[in-house]
């Protein structure tokens, strides 16, 4: 991997100072740990009673060298961690990447579709008017405006915009206020 990084000189020495101290940590850790271990069980055995101060004393130093022993291990293990960082990346990243272009290339196909099916009907509504409420548009009979239902002035002149409301059932014009057809009775 040499010159391929712009720094590989310094990520080089660092790798090799991590792989040292990683490994120093793990032996000590590990010789530490056992240690810690051994004086904690010699020092348990006489739990009950402590009569003698070397029992107990064999019992805090054992877990003091325990805790310091795996403290240890658990930074040995990131300094190792560290220095092999690039190419557990570089391993993983090339494990990964085919997994996820067969998914996408799986997947693809059928979000493509539904994608552009959705952009189609999103494309007729707003062409039709319907996505912006001009299916019932009101005509400005001033300037030929169109205007969204329900609207009482022109969008593009400011007129007063006058409807005129016509029977549901016969077709006939009717007064706006009418609730009932005056021509054929039909509940408006």
């Amino acid at each position: 991997m040499k010159g391929k990084y712009v720094n590989e000189e310094n990520h080089q020495k660092i790798k090799g100072k991590l792989k040292t101290a990683g490994k120093i940590l793990l032996s000590v850790g590990i010789v530490i740990s056992i240690t810690g271990i051994i004086l904690l069980i010699l020092g348990f055995a006489n739990f009950g009673d402590f009569s003698s101060n070397n029992d107990m004393v064999m019992f805090i130093v054992g877990g003091f060298l325990f805790a310091i022993g795996f403290a240890m291990l658990g930074i040995g293990i990131y300094a190792t961690f560290f220095a092999h960082a690039r190419e557990i990346g570089s391993y993983t990243a090339s494990s990964v990447a085919p997994v996820l272009k067969e998914t996408t290339e799986y997947i693809a196909p059928a979000v493509n579709k539904s994608v552009g099916n959705l952009a189609e009907s999103i494309s007729e509504g707003i062409a039709s008017g319907k996505a912006k409420g001009k299916d019932e548009a009101i005509t400005c009979k001033k300037c030929g405006e169109k205007n969204e239902k329900g609207s009482k002035f022109c969008s593009k002149c400011g007129k007063s915009i006058e409807t005129e409301k016509v029977c549901s059932n016969c077709g006939k014009k009717i007064e706006n206020n009418d609730n009932f057809c005056p021509h054929c009775g039909q509940k408006q």
